[in-house]
Order: C-alpha cells, then structure tokens, then sequence
C-alpha cells in the first residue's frame, strides 16, 4: 500500500485518505477484474493521484487550463513514475469532451487504438473529474434572478456516450460552495420532478427518497438532498448509453483551505446492449454516504449521519466490504 503520509499533497490529508482508502480500492478491484494495466483520463492536478495509484496505471491523458500545471505534472511523473505514459492536454475538459475530442492548442486527444474496428475509440478504464464543478443540473447558475444552462451536466452526459461499450470508475470531485441556499432551492425542485416523472417502483419508496430533501444549507454543511440527487442522476445518464450502475458511494469531507468537498465514487459496467437499460435506482438510493471527520488532528474515514432510509446499517456496511472500503469506526 502506498504510504500517504509520503505523498506531496496540495489538497489535504483528508484528500490522500480518499484516493488511497476510498478510490484504490474500486480501482484495484477493476485492474484485477480486466487483469491489465489501466488507462486514465482526466484532472489530477500536479500528479499526487497517479503517484497514489501508479501499480495500477500505464497509461494516462491529463487535462488542465493551466500550462504551468501540466509542465509540472510532466516533471513530477518523469521523477516519480517513470512506468506511466503521461499525455497531456490544455483546456477545459468539459469543451474537450463536449467539442469532439479537440482542445485549446487545436489538437485530436489521442484515444486508446481499437484493434478489431481498426480505428481510435474513446475507452478509458479510469476518469477523474477532480474539482470539477457543479453538474448535478442542467440548471444551476443563478445570472439575473433566473437558473441559467450549465454545461457540465451535458458533458457528464456526453461521456458516457463517449466510453458507451467499456466498462469504467468514475470519481466526480465538487466544490461545495457553489451551493448556495437559492441553488439548492432549485436543485430540489428538479429532483422533485425528475423522481415524479421517472416514477421510480413503489418498492424503492419514492416518498423516503424524497424526503432527504428537506433540510436546507447548515453551516456549510452538505445538504441530505444533494447526498441523493447524485448518484440518481448518474444512475440515469448511464442507463441511456446501456450502462449497469455496480457500485457508488458520496463521500463529504474539507478540502485545501477547509473548503467544503463532495466525492462521489462510482462503478459502471457495460452491459452487452444496443439499447438502453433500466437505471439502477436500488444502488443510486442506497449509496453508503460517508465523512472524513478530523479527530484528534488524524482524518477518519466514518459513516455519515444522513444515511439512506432504504438501507440499514448492517447493509451498508456489507455494501461498502464488497467495495474493499474499510471504515475508522
């Protein structure tokens, strides 16, 4: 196991704990499963996530709006893991999965080669959207009293588009100031409908789902409502590109500056179909929700106190050992 305490992070202790006890696990489970290398694509900064999860990667294409970011990625990878292929790519990545694969400097991003269709495909094992902003609702910007089109939501969209076919992790990272108490308001008014209209089985108990909503922002505190509306709306965005939701789990915790985060860790499985599936609601409501708690100046790994009303405590705990995630507690 790496250790963590050996890793130059420009976030925080509590930002190692999750990559190493929280995300390797579902990794290293995929590199077993496929028995190979990963390829990653995404955002991870100066390095500190690769570095982390080098025993599991060979291949990796970073992506970042800052040129002297990615100059140092380069450096810290050259130094440190010398193993991992590193590609990079200047822009946002929301444009370069949105434009049709092309970015600032006007360049294709190189996918993995295809060998039986002979042609280059977007596949990657592993996608980290690190800090990557609000994507929870296609309204979600608030510009002169009205809710404005935010375009992550669509790219979150266009991904699973993009990897339709080839199973994958995806670990979403979101800063959580940007949900302000008028934001959530609206947030909470399209989860009300979108559960109404996707008329969620009677069994799954749309009314306890819905419920997780009522409490508003405390104290900067993350609301249960957006505890649920993530891995509902990926649930969904998956099931249209024929994906199988396997596994998922939210994770809150104070980031660089004590900053508040939101991680959400996730699992989808190709599931051999032209057509689209029937989302997986059962493990979008019974996500196991968890918190990085400093105590006594040592981030812990605990159960959050909102937790699904659908999943007792013994079941979420067995959910999060098939994961390989062990708690503090």
């Amino acid at each position: 196991m790496v250790d963590m305490m050996s890793i130059h992070s420009v976030w925080t202790r509590a930002k190692a704990l999750v990559r190493v006890h929280v995300d390797q696990p579902l990794i290293a489970m995929l590199a077993s499963e496929v028995a190979r290398p990963l390829s990653y694509f995404g955002l991870p900064a100066e390095g500190e996530d690769l570095q982390t999860w080098r025993p599991y990667i060979n291949l990796a294409y970073a992506v970042d709006r800052n040129a002297g970011k990615l100059r140092q990625l380069v450096y810290n990878m050259q130094m440190h893991c010398p193993s991992i292929t590193v590609y990079t790519r200047l822009g946002e990545i929301e444009n370069l999965i949105l434009d049709g694969d092309i970015d600032l400097d006007g360049q294709k991003l190189r996918n993995q080669w295809d060998e039986e269709a002979r042609s280059w495909r977007w596949a990657y094992d592993l996608i980290n959207l690190d800090a990557f902003g609000i994507f929870l609702s296609g309204r979600t910007q608030i510009a002169g009293g009205r809710a404005v089109y935010y375009k992550r939501t669509e790219a979150i969209k266009r991904l699973f588009a993009l990897q339709k076919g080839h199973s994958f992790v995806l670990l979403i990272t979101v800063p959580r100031e940007a949900f302000n108490p008028q934001t959530v308001q609206i947030l909470r008014a399209d989860l009300q409908q979108y559960l109404n209209e996707k008329r969620i089985p009677v069994g799954y108990s749309l009314r306890s789902a819905v419920s997780l909503m009522r409490s508003e922002p405390v104290g900067g505190r993350l609301t249960p409502y957006l505890l649920t509306a993530a891995p509902l709306l990926l649930a969904e965005y998956s099931a249209i590109e024929s994906f199988n939701m396997t596994q998922c789990l939210v994770l809150t915790y104070s980031g660089n500056n004590n900053a508040p985060m939101l991680h959400i860790a996730s699992r989808f499985d190709d599931a051999g179909s032209a057509l689209p599936t029937s989302p997986d609601w059962e493990i979008a409501l019974k996500a196991p929700y968890l918190e990085i708690r400093n105590e006594g100046g040592a981030p812990m790994l605990r159960l959050s106190e909102h937790q699904s009303p659908l999943s007792n405590a013994h079941e979420t705990r067995e959910t999060l050992s098939n994961m390989g995630i062990i708690l503090d507690d």
